[in-house]
């Protein structure tokens, strides 16, 4: 048996969650800032938490670090991807995907003031015919580019949408709409939709529910729909979400995952169920109805099984993709600034058990599995040295996410690491 020294200066605090944050498992978590993240579940719901150092004490329940701030309940099933882009200070875009390839937009504000409840705005969902009450389609992947973040305050905005799904597509939206607007701050005690046409208490239960839904996504009159935690969404109906075009149509294998930097062009990754890993580069974009220019730089066999996460970074004037997939290994690829291949490396037996999530930057890899354990590699030499590998405390490992040494993993429960 070989010991192995870690390195002191990955060194972690814990913090953990129980399935009862969500009540279900945890398919997808990002960081929004430095203590604001976003999970979404099986149950559909997306929430808001926030990290604190101070605890807050109440009478009513025990006090924790990590405390839920918004649950917003648009999609009918599993939330299976979220992908989030930073607007301007305290406004954030949210991209959601999940079953009956159904994929939302949302608008979050976020005050400074802890006092003030953050608020979230339904801008557009895209929910195809073709897939409607069929639970086999789903969306696996979103991603999103936000092309001109000073456009905001004028008409119109517009950003890149793209997402995978089960069919092996992978589709290529525009989001376009006029100014956003203030957000709602009105709220009530019990969640309920507010409609002065319709009496749903003689529908039965299940009924209900199902005519709640449709008036929530109802474009002509959009209806107020009041969550749980006391705040309130509203669909808005200026904005639009246009299917541009395929970037890749199926039937194909599969899309598992998918990242992306953004810049002057925008370099898009797909994973897919053959262990392949696509790069697409997409042109300048303007506000026309046209497909702007899009080419594949880069289709690599990297994985000898499926590709089930990826992460894209951008160091100094390279790119480092990293990948996991269900073969155990860690894949590194690494792309010049005009996205030709420098290297591309493939560490096998990198866990014990397929990986579900990684996160590369500044040379530095955190995975994690199904088995539990989350690692972190130094990628910057020719092999790679393992600087810790630590116990995470939810089962099922599904997704990690990491933002100024805090790493976040979910599956059934949540885990939190601050680096001490």
């Amino acid at each position: 048996v070989a010991f192995r020294k870690l390195d002191d200066r990955f060194s972690f605090k814990k913090y953990s969650l129980g399935p009862t944050s969500h009540g279900r498992t945890i398919w997808t978590v990002k960081w929004l800032n430095e203590n604001h993240f976003i999970t979404g579940c099986e149950s559909g719901v997306i929430q808001l938490h926030r990290h604190s150092k101070t605890r807050r004490q109440t009478t009513l329940y025990p006090t924790t670090d990590i405390e839920t701030l918004l649950s917003l309940h648009g999609h009918a099933n599993a939330v299976r991807t979220l992908w989030c882009e930073k607007i301007k200070p305290g406004q954030f875009l949210i991209c959601a995907g999940g079953g009956m390839q159904i994929l939302q937009c949302w608008l979050l504000e976020l005050p400074n003031d802890v006092n003030i409840s953050p608020s979230a705005t339904l801008l557009c969902e895209h929910a195809p015919e073709s897939a409607k009450n069929d639970h086999t389609q789903r969306i696996l992947a979103v991603s999103a580019a936000l092309c001109s973040p000073t456009s905001v305050e004028s008409e119109p905005f517009f950003s890149l949408v793209f997402s995978g799904d089960s069919n092996g597509n992978l589709s290529m939206f525009k989001l376009s709409g006029k100014k956003f607007p203030g957000l709602p701050r009105e709220t009530c005690e019990n969640p309920r939709i507010e409609t002065e046409e319709e009496d749903l208490s003689k529908l039965s239960k299940k009924a209900r529910k199902k005519r709640k839904r449709q008036l929530l996504y109802k474009n002509n009159s959009p209806s107020k729909y009041t969550h749980k935690g006391r705040h309130s969404c509203t669909l808005t109906a200026n904005a639009e979400l246009t299917l541009r075009g395929y970037l890749k149509e199926g039937p194909a294998k599969p899309i598992l995952s998918l990242g992306g930097i953004h810049g002057k062009d925008c370099l898009v990754c797909c994973g897919s169920t053959d262990g392949k890993i696509s790069a697409w580069k997409i042109g300048a974009e303007d506000n026309s109805v046209l497909l702007p220019p899009t080419r594949l730089v880069q289709e690599l066999k990297v994985h000898l099984m499926g590709v089930n996460t990826l992460s894209v970074s951008r160091e100094q004037d390279n790119v480092l993709i990293a990948s996991g997939g269900d073969d155990q290994a860690i894949g590194l690829v690494t792309l010049d600034s005009t996205y030709k291949l420098l290297s591309h490396r493939l560490f096998p037996q990198s866990c014990a058990s397929s990986i579900r999530g990684v996160w590369v930057g500044n040379g530095i890899v955190y995975s994690a599995g199904i088995n539990q354990r989350l690692r972190v590699w130094d990628m910057k030499g020719q092999s790679p040295s393992l600087k810790n590998d630590s116990l995470v405390d939810c089962a099922d490992v599904n997704s990690i996410d990491v933002k100024n040494g805090k790493t976040l993993v979910v599956g059934a429960g949540l885990c939190l690491f601050e680096s001490l």
